[in-house]
């Protein structure tokens, strides 16, 4: 059986490989069975793939002999460097716009070049340049480069273009010649950008009943100092007006948000939007911040919302587990420790970053600051005012923080300035000292939240400032902006940061869960992942049904996860609840590598029914090979499997029904050595390997070791909960009966009943608990009656 092989990654943009270097792409085009893009180079550049994932280099479309002669005598001192092209196909043959200019000039010009096939190697490849479309001067009030092409439903042709100057601006064309419809044809306005005149690079689509115009504000070309980003409008009328979602006209500067830098991606820009079949592909560039702002191809999926806008999910996320260091989970965004700060082992929190609010900090990628939502378990040690949990910035002008105790009004404190005034969010008071607590601040564009234990406690209604307009260049845990600022004194278990804004729900659930969870995938409706953004696909037969996973173990069903899921832990612990059916031999629960020819490569993986009836949890890397090897067969069981690799301590071990099945102790290879090639569910990375014959509640996946404690605790709570094993403890005194839990546990609510019995009542204990000494505490009158006690969230 042939199957096609797509990866997935942690955005919902498509993990492009080969060499993807573009500046302003045309719309991605078909011809065959190969996709064509071109874009800003000498003589237009072009590239090619077979399968929208890996591209290779074209040639160009002109040579320096070939080039048009007309070009340099239109725009003096033009050398051949076109720019931003665009492409479609009609009438049997492909339309190539492309732009004549000089950079800063308005003396520009828009030129037509045809071609009956974008095959290379075929005799009929042949462009020839039909001159130029339109041209501009001092003489008229717009700029004539950056085309945009559009074949309407009714048949008729458009081009917007335009940059700078008085905006966007709109022409019909032939399309019989692909030309100017008439030399004296009407040049509508469609888009400003005021009070600014930055704005160009437009996109003009027609979708259902509307007509759709993108469009890049502010500047581009600076690398990771470029400020693009992409708005919207749209129009009944394709010669305009074109409004937002606010009912705004983009010809007084509207434009909805609907692309910005975002992570690695920064300044996105000049969109495209091929439609092929039901999908519409968005192309656009973007300067990649983890490659000192090399501009680079990016193609994803356009999706529509149910009133008709366009929008593109950005579900990206760095983690930060300080199970070893200071590396990110996806290993996208590592950090560095920076004067001695350590992780060291914490009570009930396994590994912990400690800051001695001296020296210690950790320093973070310029392109982590790029997101909507930060998150982080802290335990201040008190102190001065000012202390940083975290800080991103560029000096003392322009910087996003959060402070556990301002020095103006003693409260936990978001602020954030980009330049031209500070905005803040204030909590009730100060972070609680010596305290394990959930901090959060979320940001959409229009206001900033600020959570405390997954619950909102305080708004901005007015904070539109966006994180990627501050420009951070220091980003720093535990260290300030400000020379004058003590450092932070206390520790850190987890730091998160996510592309966009979650929901109030969102934040509860990475409040609730284990700080060392990194993804997890509940099945409700698909393959999300709603802690990690490492969205899956669902392949082949691979179903959900009534929340949960069904494969059959007929070949092709499967979820193909994002590659990398464990390459940058130091520690796994894969965790599942399934009911296995009959399966094959060396059928696969998770496998996680590399494909070579038919041959798994640096994998790690756990198998339920081996060739010689047992299980096996193995990992093979170029440093070795070690396999967990236990008799018997998962087949025809319902269980709760826990997987556990810890190569730092040689420990591998699993878990069913929350009980240590076995264990082993030897020398194993670092989870860095499996390859970030695949992540299956249910598949193999060997092409003879059986295909997984299980339903799948939940899976988890955790950067680190799980305790045995924390292990048992999940088993009683079972799949679609999340938990942490918590004890009350209960002492008598004068005042009555004292009871206390971790300050950990949060969201947990103390409850008490009569007896024990199944029809027993529960009821909340009214007395709100005191923190102190990192655990919360309530002291209950004493009672001449039997009371039972339970946490429960």
């Amino acid at each position: 059986m042939a199957l096609a092989l797509f990866a997935s990654n942690t955005l919902a943009l498509e993990p492009l490989t080969g060499n993807i270097f573009t500046h302003d792409p045309s719309t991605m085009i078909k011809d065959g069975s190969r996709y064509y893009i071109f874009f800003t180079g000498q003589n237009i550049s072009s590239k090619s793939s077979t399968d929208k994932l890996n591209w290779s280099s074209g040639p160009s479309v002109f040579s320096n002999a070939t080039r048009p002669a007309w070009t340099t005598n239109a725009v003096p001192g033009f050398t051949g460097n076109f720019w931003a092209p665009d492409i479609i196909q009609m009438n049997g043959r492909f339309y190539l716009y492309y732009s004549v200019s000089t950079f800063g000039s308005q003396v520009s010009a828009i030129g037509l070049a045809t071609n009956a096939t974008l095959d290379p190697s075929s005799p009929d490849y042949h462009w020839t340049d039909q001159g130029p479309v339109i041209q501009s001067n001092s003489g008229v009030n717009y700029n004539t480069i950056d085309p945009s092409v559009m074949l309407a439903s009714d048949g008729r042709m458009w081009m917007s273009f335009g940059s700078y100057w008085t905006g966007i601006k709109l022409i019909e064309l032939d399309p019989a010649t692909g030309k100017r419809i008439s030399g004296n044809s009407p040049v509508y306005s469609l888009a400003t950008h005021p009070p600014s005149t930055a704005i160009e690079g437009s996109c003009l689509i027609q979708h259902d009943d509307y007509y759709y115009l993108f469009v890049n504000w502010d500047m581009c070309c600076s690398g990771i100092d470029s400020t693009y980003n992409i708005r919207v409008g749209r129009s009944a009328s394709v010669t305009g007006p074109y409004l937002d979602r606010n009912g705004l006209n983009m010809t007084f500067g509207g434009g909805t948000m609907f692309l910005e830098s975002s992570g690695r991606y920064i300044g996105p820009g000049h969109a495209g939007v091929m439609v092929e079949g039901e999908t519409n592909w968005l192309t656009f560039h973007y300067y990649d911040g983890n490659a000192n702002g090399a501009s680079k191809l990016a193609l994803g999926r356009l999706q529509w919302t149910s009133d008709g806008w366009p929008v593109i999910t950005n579900d990206w996320t760095a983690f930060y587990p300080f199970e070893a260091d200071a590396r990110d989970d996806s290993r996208q965004y590592n950090g560095q420790l920076v004067n001695g700060a350590t992780v060291v082992d914490e009570t009930n929190r396994s590994k912990v970053l400690n800051l001695d609010g001296a020296n210690n900090f950790v320093l973070l990628p310029i392109s982590v600051a790029n997101a909507d939502t930060f998150a982080a378990w802290v335990k201040w040690n008190g102190g001065d005012a000012w202390q940083r949990i975290f800080d991103f910035g560029d000096g003392t002008s322009r910087y996003f923080f959060l402070t556990p105790s301002n020095g103006q009004n003693g409260k936990l404190r978001f602020a954030i300035n980009a330049g031209s005034g500070e905005k803040t969010i204030d909590g009730d008071g100060p972070l609680p000292i010596g305290a394990w607590q959930h901090v959060a601040v979320t940001l959409d564009g229009s206001r900033g939240l600020l959570y405390l234990n997954g619950n909102p406690i305080a708004t901005n209604a007015n904070l539109t400032i966006r994180p990627w307009q501050i420009l951070a260049r220091s980003n720093y845990l535990g260290e300030s902006q400000f020379s004058a600022d003590p450092l932070f004194n206390g520790q850190l278990d987890s730091f998160r940061v996510f592309g966009r804004a979650l929901s109030a729900d969102e934040i509860k659930e990475i409040a609730f869960a284990h700080p060392s969870l990194s993804h997890r995938y509940s099945f409700t409706t698909d393959a999300s992942d709603s802690i990690g953004m490492a969205h899956g696909t669902l392949s082949g037969n691979a179903t959900v049904t009534n929340n949960a996973l069904v494969l059959t173990g007929v070949p092709g069903g499967y979820v193909n996860l994002p590659g990398g899921l464990v390459s940058g832990s130091s520690a796994a612990t894969i965790e599942f609840w399934a009911s296995f059916g009959a399966n094959g031999n060396w059928a696969r629960v998770f496998d996680f590598g590399n494909i070579s020819g038919n041959n798994g490569q640096n994998f790690y993986f756990f198998s339920l029914h081996t060739s010689a009836n047992g299980l096996r949890l193995g990992a093979s890397t170029a440093s070795g090979t070690v396999n967990f090897d236990l008799p018997g067969t998962f087949d025809y069981q319902k269980l709760h499997v826990v997987c556990v690799t810890d190569p730092s301590s040689g420990y591998t071990a699993i878990y069913t029904n929350g009980v240590l099945l076995a264990s082993q102790t030897v020398a194993l290879p670092a989870l860095t050595g499996v390859s970030a090639a695949w992540s299956f569910i249910g598949r193999s990375l060997f092409s003879s390997d059986a295909w997984l014959n299980a339903t799948i509640d939940e899976f988890r996946i955790y950067d680190g070791r799980l305790t045995p404690d924390e292990i048992a605790a999940n088993d009683l709570a079972g799949p679609d909960a999340l938990t942490i094993p918590v004890q009350i403890t209960a002492s008598n005194s004068p005042d009555g009966l004292t009871l206390r839990w971790p300050a950990y546990a949060a969201g947990f609510v103390l409850e008490s009943a009569n007896s024990l019995n199944s029809d027993a009542i529960w009821n909340p204990v009214l007395s709100e608990p005191i923190l102190e000494n990192d655990a919360y505490e309530v002291t209950l009158p004493a009672s001449a009656t039997a009371q039972f006690f339970r946490l429960i969230r």
